[in-house]
């Protein structure tokens, strides 16, 4: 048993620094385990909320758009250009 005391008292540093090495490469791993299943669950839910089923665009309708909702003339603005078209029947709404 002296053996093993007098290794221990010899090399009592050694030891510490690999026991402390252990412990911190343990919490390292243990780290990037729980990022890495954070951005797996992360990357899950952006799948979830963003996927669609995609159309052609000759498919299309403005339901799609949600734009029979709206009545889009009262939305813009009238320019001084848009009178005199309206004024002079150039351009049919």
């Amino acid at each position: 048993m002296s053996i093993f005391m007098k290794f221990i008292g010899e090399h009592a540093t050694e030891i510490l620094m690999a026991i402390i090495f252990a412990l911190v490469v343990g919490a390292i791993f243990a780290w990037l385990e729980v990022v890495q299943h954070k951005h797996k669950d992360t990357q899950a839910k952006l799948k979830k909320y963003f996927e669609f089923t995609w159309k052609g665009s000759s498919a299309l309708t403005p339901s799609d758009f949600s734009l029979t909702d709206r009545n889009y003339h009262n939305y813009y603005l009238t320019r001084n250009e848009d009178n005199l078209l309206i004024e002079n029947k150039i351009h049919q709404p």
